[in-house]
C-alpha cells in the first residue's frame, strides 16, 4: 500500500552529500522507500515508527530513533506548519 504525501519534505544538501553516504546500504534505501514517505504523511507521529519530541536546545524539533545492526542512529527533523488560503 502506497502512503499519500500531505506534507513537503526538505532534505538539508549536507544530508544527502555528508550523512546520507556514511550509513549502511540498507538504511540509505530505507530513507528514500520508507522514512521519507512516512515523514511526508504523518511527521507529527511517525506513523508505524516512533518519534518523539526533543527538549533543550533541540525544543521544536522531533526525532526518530532507529536501531540497526545494534548501532543506534537518531534522524532529526522540524514540522513547519504553512497556512494556505484559498478563496472561492
Amino acid at each position: 500500500m502506497a502512503i499519500r504525501a500531505k506534507y513537503f519534505l526538505q532534505v538539508h544538501p549536507l544530508v544527502v552529500s555528508e550523512d546520507l553516504p556514511n550509513l549502511p546500504i540498507i538504511l540509505q534505501s530505507d530513507f528514500v522507500n520508507l522514512f521519507k514517505p512516512i515523514l511526508q504523511s504523518c511527521p507529527d507521529t511517525g506513523g508505524i515508527l516512533s518519534c518523539h519530541k526533543l527538549k533543550g536546545n533541540l525544543r521544536g524539533y522531533h526525532a526518530l530513533e532507529i536501531l540497526f545492526d545494534d548501532t543506534e542512529y537518531r534522524l532529526v527533523y522540524r514540522i513547519f506548519e504553512i497556512v494556505r488560503i484559498i478563496r472561492t
